[in-house]
């Protein structure tokens, strides 16, 4: 039996019903798998020699350009080495993606999916760790289709320095207002698979889903305002999402 947590939602109630909605890719949207990883290793292996290893180094939740960086460090490379590091990764993850079965969306993603971005009253989106061109690639591997998110928000997106994903949720509502998507007004949830998930939603006053469906458990996730154990209840999910439940 899938258990599900939910918790009074103790961020701010706008007298709205318009919402953004922001999907996490790996291990939320997509099957993880550590996939992206495998990519990074073979092309700093490719580009460095054989010495060159991604063990230790953490990336559950992380943006890219922090994993990199630390990748870098990790293995004793000069910081210039980050733009050849990211050009082959993109290159053998393209590569690793055209193998069948690599990868897949998850339960319920897509008619979740197509079932937001169809309704009026809601603007769907990414905030996600992943370059540019490293998500697209993934999700049209999966057969996602990338129109269904008009609010796009990658990791190399984040004004501050050193970057970090709390500050992505605020370009995302700002994207979302200056392309006057849905008026100035809304509630934003983030639905994500990691506590840095969560904990983006929380600092910066939106709902969080939590779904179960990468490395860590629904008790793991237990402080986002609803967890779940997938997202194949459609018709729950977009009821709690869009405040009808």
């Amino acid at each position: 039996m899938e258990l599900t947590f939910a918790r009074s939602h103790t961020s701010p109630t706008w007298s709205t019903d318009l919402h953004l909605i922001l999907f996490d890719i790996d291990g939320t949207l997509v099957t993880a798998c550590g996939l992206g990883l495998k990519a990074v290793k073979q092309a700093g292996q490719t580009l460095f020699g054989t010495g060159f290893t991604v063990e230790g180094v953490q990336y559950a939740g992380r943006i890219d350009p922090l994993i990199f960086q630390d990748i870098l460090t990790h293995n004793q490379l000069a910081p210039d080495n980050f733009e050849p590091l990211i050009n082959q990764y993109h290159e053998t993850l393209t590569s690793f993606l055209q193998q069948p079965g690599v990868i897949d969306a998850l339960p319920g993603v897509r008619t979740l999916v197509k079932s937001l971005s169809a309704m009026d009253h809601v603007v769907t989106g990414l905030l996600t760790g992943n370059t540019p061109l490293a998500g697209h690639t993934k999700l049209q591997a999966c057969d996602l289709d990338i129109n269904d998110f008009p609010i796009s928000v990658w990791g190399i997106d984040s004004p501050h320095y050193p970057p970090h994903r709390d500050h992505l949720p605020p370009v995302a509502i700002e994207r979302c207002i200056q392309q006057d998507r849905i008026g100035s007004s809304f509630q934003t949830t983030i639905i994500g698979d990691t506590p840095s998930d969560v904990q983006c939603a929380s600092v910066n006053q939106c709902r969080s889903l939590a779904v179960a469906t990468g490395y860590y458990s629904q008790e793991d996730l237990s402080h986002a305002d609803r967890v779940v154990g997938d997202l194949s209840d459609n018709d729950g999910i977009i009821s709690w999402l869009t405040g009808t439940q």
